[in-house]
């Protein structure tokens, strides 16, 4: 049966109490982010910000990322993963009281990026401990994963149902809520539960990280992970303007990216499966290039009916990519240097994230906002057609699919 995957499975990996908690704190990070980001820019419409002033907010969040990407990792291998989850817990709290508070255009800059380094830290530090859990990789991968794509899909339904009834400041108020509990677990898992594999040892590397990118598997995956991710904070930040546009409430568009998040969930219960079937490359030449046609009609969708479609088919084909390059990094680094890889990974996300807002948010006022959708689209459907599987390494890619699963 399809459904007799991970998460309904009681394996050894989800019956670990720790795992589950960094599920949870995985899962309500992502309902906070995603939650966050429309009902920012939607505010930041309401006071008079402009789209031009609104690609630099969202530019913001990823600048000191792509800056530190690598550093944050090492940091992360070096000084142990617990301090860093708590201390980056309480930075993205205090980045959400700060633009509840005193809402403007230069502190949605600085909570931008205070969200931007926390979130980082954060995402790192979790998913290099769910790479060093016992058990079936791929298994543990899916399940985190999934947890990220329930806290998107949960995340911009309850923030902007709360945001359209009750106001701005009380939103990021029950969001700050949320980040409070994520700390609270993260107090539940003893310090010998994060930091058991990886000791503070400062260790010297012969080699640099750029070095090992000479990996065809870890460059692979590092691009396709930075692409997918990128493209899904271009949706996530500029849905609701081009949604606006279209005279879809506040309501209504977090409906349609809560469906965009169930679509990812639902395409992640037939990952192994459809794996097994067309091999790991052919996937994700797949998804790549469905989600870049689905930009590109994005702008020009005639109902919403046609619009929830177009969502949820965007939502499969980038809810794809996410689980198999993150399995990707996580097998082909050294253990010792994950952290680093999965630093250089969200280095290369956060560096297209900072200059495509910038670049796209320049352009989509003079040509409007369908310009970034366009341009997402081809960049997508192009890099599908760069990682195709070359003739004379189909068979081997099918012949190990079951060996990798």
């Amino acid at each position: 049966m399809l459904i007799n995957i991970t998460v309904l499975s009681f394996d050894r990996e989800w019956v670990n109490l720790n795992y589950r908690l960094v599920l949870m704190i995985n899962m309500i990070m992502l309902m906070v982010i995603s939650g966050v980001k429309p009902i920012v820019v939607l505010h930041a419409t309401d006071i008079g910000v402009t789209s031009t002033q609104i690609s630099l907010f969202i530019a913001s969040y990823a600048f000191f990322p792509a800056v530190l990407g690598i550093q944050i990792g090492k940091w992360i291998d070096r000084y142990g993963m617990h301090r860093m989850v708590i201390g980056a817990h309480s930075v993205l709290a205090a980045a959400l009281a700060l633009g509840a508070v005193y809402p403007s255009f230069l502190t949605f800059i600085i909570q931008q990026t205070m969200m931007g380094i926390s979130v980082t830290f954060l995402m790192v530090a979790l998913q290099k401990r769910v790479g060093s859990f016992e058990g079936n990789l791929d298994k543990l991968v899916a399940n985190f994963t999934l947890s990220s794509a329930i806290g998107s899909m949960m995340g911009p339904l309850l923030t902007a149902l709360i945001y359209d009834r009750f106001g701005f400041f009380f939103a990021n108020s029950v969001n700050i809520i949320l980040v409070l509990i994520g700390l609270a677990s993260c107090f539940l898992i003893r310090k010998s539960g994060w930091d058991s594999v990886v000791e503070s040892e400062e260790v010297t590397h012969p080699d640099s990280i750029w070095l090992m990118l000479g990996n065809r598997d870890l460059r692979n995956a590092i691009i396709i992970s930075g692409l997918v991710l990128s493209s899904r904070e271009l949706f996530s930040s500029f849905f609701p303007l081009l949604a606006v546009q279209m005279n879809v409430g506040p309501t209504l568009i977090g409906a349609l990216m809560a469906f965009y998040g169930l679509t990812a969930i639902v395409i992640r219960l037939a990952q192994f499966r459809l794996v097994g079937r067309l091999g790991r490359i052919k996937i994700l030449m797949y998804s790549l290039y469905l989600s870049g046609i689905v930009f590109w009609f994005l702008p020009y969708s005639p109902s919403t009916a046609i619009l929830l479609i177009l969502v949820g088919l965007l939502g499969a084909g980038l809810g794809l990519g996410l689980p198999l390059s993150l399995s990707y990094s996580l097998q082909a680094s050294p253990v010792e240097r994950q952290g680093e890889v999965l630093g250089l990974r969200l280095t290369v996300n956060r560096a297209s994230q900072f200059a495509l807002p910038l670049v796209l948010g320049a352009f989509s006022g003079l040509l409007g906002i369908s310009i970034i959708f366009w341009s997402c689209g081809t960049m997508l459907a192009l890099f599908g057609y760069v990682i195709r599987p070359k003739p004379e390494v189909r068979s081997h890619e099918n012949n190990h699919t079951s060996a990798d699963h």
